[in-house]
């Protein structure tokens, strides 16, 4: 019944004009349909879902935060789910200083100075803090040599260190879970 009309009669005059069917064909079908499948089954790959929408918008930085206020008026639900999934600067700065020493081992020191170029004093401490007071040092004198700093290089540092820190989440090493 859902068929469209003209494959309905096709399918109702093949029904009508099949005869006996040998075992060993509809094994040999049975075989070959199974194998096409999985060949697509496997081919399959994630284009939607609150995920994936999270990772793009993560990846759009601030400017996905527009969307978000968009997305909320219209389903308030659907844009808590997809802020639960998105992993934003703000996030990587609460996360304990355990985890923020472990980011910044795996960041070029060049790169923080920069992210951090419009932070809060409150950001800032969590930054340093978390550092050694060799690699404190180091991006002291980093970040007072950087002068003008454009919001795009800003934003590129701090989507460097968001990065790093995906990739950790997804590793194991950093537990965001219990930050939240």
């Amino acid at each position: 019944m859902q068929l469209e009309e003209d494959i309905k009669v096709k399918v109702t005059m093949q029904m009508a004009t099949i005869k006996d069917v040998s075992p060993d064909v509809v094994r040999t079908i049975s075989v070959i349909l199974e194998k096409k499948l999985e060949s697509l089954l496997s081919s399959i790959v994630d284009v939607g879902g609150v995920k994936v929408v999270a990772d793009m918008l993560n990846r759009l930085g601030p400017k996905s935060q527009d969307i978000l206020k968009n997305i909320n008026g219209v389903d308030t639900s659907l844009a808590t789910k997809i802020k639960e999934n998105m992993f934003v600067f703000e996030d990587l700065l609460n996360l304990e200083s355990e985890y923020i020493m472990k980011i910044l081992q795996n960041v070029d020191t060049g790169d923080v100075a920069v992210a951090m170029k419009n932070a809060t004093e409150d950001d800032m401490l969590k930054v340093t803090s978390s550092m050694s007071s060799r690699a404190g040092d180091r991006f002291k004198e980093e970040f007072e040599m950087i002068t003008k700093v454009k919001i795009k290089d800003i934003e590129a540092a701090q989507r460097k260190m968001l990065d790093v820190a995906q990739k950790m989440i997804e590793e194991g090493v950093i537990d965001r879970d219990m930050d939240e």
